[in-house]
């Protein structure tokens, strides 16, 4: 149907204007691959030409009164007569691009000495350097006095927000100094997106835990969930599919009816795991969405070393029945594969803090006991594992160095100004810091050739220390 809508919306086009002029983007600048023309766009150069035109056969057929081909920007600007430039910009770079084609130099052109050409060759000539420059994200010279260095003690911070700087400086520059976020998509999704679906489940649970934990009604350490608690999480479980319908984030209803299929397994998987869990542990209390920095009854939590103050919600705290141990629990309701590094590093090289802050957090909310950390991935996709296998415990000397190292890395990258962009190492879908990041598009295109130049600059040793790409 969709496609069906767009077909008429592009023949109603056609049909309203007298003179038409179809194109197409011979390559996508970011990824550096060819692109293609739509069906549409062959189906009226086959017209055109009188026989079958092929995406392949389009760059071959030559001059044609009804085809104009442009290899790329420059040759663009270089074919079109200056009568017919679209603004002072376009005409300026024609200028420059004949200025150079003479075998002038670009840096001794007259628009070379103000302007935006000054400040594009000191771009280009400063990127092309050794070493991190204003460009590259090295805001040392203005970091005594800048916002993103006193704000860092001034107010409590997230331990994600430290996370996006230890993989990639720059998404921590853009989304938390400049504030920057993504832009809303007006696309209908087919179904519903791992964001909202690890919320929807957060929420079920949360509820659940707050009902029984309320009310009085947990079931003993060594027994099994109640008959009755377990209808009321699939109660709860299907007001929060009703109240995700009803925001509209569910989808299409046949993907979406095998997802709410799906989430209901994880559910009766969970109450088997969390009876497990409960019994090792002697749960006797639950305390769920613990929150912690924020001010009015939440305790405030800072780290000595670091002299950082946080704030953060822990969505689980299991105290066990003679108060002596606290177990945190943070829910992961997706793969387990990216935090398999945990067991050989428990901070991840500074990506996974969130464990040693709410376990700073949780020593205020129960003092008198000892606490462990772990992700549980309490969904069957993620096996219900936890990680790490023999969980987080800052009473661990080791574990507590690393821990201290990570924040003081980081708070000192910030506060140095240092912010460029880590794209990681080769993913499936191009540099693995990128897949999921917000700014992706905001990146230079050769983003992986300018950090393997970049790296070597001695201000990011600590850095590539921490990241182990030394």
């Amino acid at each position: 149907q969709r496609i069906a809508a767009e077909r008429y919306d592009y023949l109603s086009a056609l049909a309203t204007a007298p003179h038409r002029e179809l194109s197409y983007p011979v390559a996508n600048a970011a990824s550096q691959r060819q692109a293609y023309p739509s069906r549409w766009f062959l189906e009226q150069a086959s017209l055109l030409e009188g026989a079958p035109v092929h995406a392949s056969g389009l760059g071959r057929l030559g001059d044609r009164e009804w085809l104009s081909v442009d290899y790329s920007p420059e040759h663009a600007l270089s074919a079109t007569p200056e009568a017919a430039l679209s603004d002072g910009l376009d005409y300026n770079l024609s200028r420059l691009l004949r200025w150079r084609g003479s075998g002038s130099r670009l840096g001794d052109h007259p628009f070379a000495g103000g302007g935006t050409l000054f400040h594009a060759v000191r771009l280009a000539r400063s990127r092309n350097l050794d070493r991190l420059t204003e460009f590259d994200g090295n805001l040392s010279s203005v970091s005594g006095e800048a916002r993103f260095r006193r704000n860092l003690g001034r107010s409590p911070v997230s331990a994600t927000s430290l996370e996006s700087w230890a993989a990639c400086p720059f998404r921590y520059f853009l989304g938390h100094v400049l504030r920057l976020s993504a832009l809303e998509s007006a696309e209908e999704n087919a179904s519903i997106s791992p964001l909202d679906r690890g919320s929807l489940i957060h929420r079920i649970l949360e509820r659940f835990a707050r009902e029984v934990d309320a009310g009085g009604k947990m079931s003993a350490p060594d027994e099994e969930w109640a008959p009755a608690l377990r209808r009321r999480l699939f109660d709860l479980a299907d007001e929060e599919f009703d109240s995700a319908e009803s925001q509209g984030v569910t989808g299409k209803p046949l993907l979406w009816g095998l997802e709410k299929r799906d989430i209901l397994a994880d559910l009766e998987t969970f109450l088997e795991e969390d009876a497990k869990l409960r019994a090792g542990h002697r749960t006797a209390k639950i305390v769920v969405e613990a929150g912690f920095g924020f001010g009015g009854d939440s305790p405030e939590v800072e780290d000595p070393e670091s002299r950082l103050r946080f704030r953060g919600y822990i969505d689980r705290i299991d105290v066990s029945a003679d108060g002596r141990s606290a177990l945190v629990i943070d829910y992961k309701t997706g793969s387990a594969r990216p935090y398999k590094d945990l067991d050989s590093d428990p901070i991840d090289r500074g990506k996974r803090l969130q464990l040693g802050v709410y376990s700073l957090a949780a020593r205020r909310m129960v003092p008198a006991a000892d606490v462990r950390a772990v992700y549980w991935f309490a969904t069957n996709r993620g096996g219900f594992e936890m990680s790490p296998q023999g969980t987080f415990d800052l009473r661990n000397e080791e574990v507590r160095e690393r821990f201290k190292e990570g924040l003081t890395t980081i708070v000192s990258g910030i506060e140095s100004g240092m912010f460029p962009a880590n794209p990681g190492p080769p993913g499936w879908g191009g540099p693995s810091n990128c897949s999921y990041c917000d700014f992706d598009s905001l990146c230079a295109t050769r983003r992986a050739d300018l950090w393997e130049r970049k790296k070597s600059d001695p201000g990011l040793a600590a850095y590539l220390a921490l990241s182990s790409q030394e």
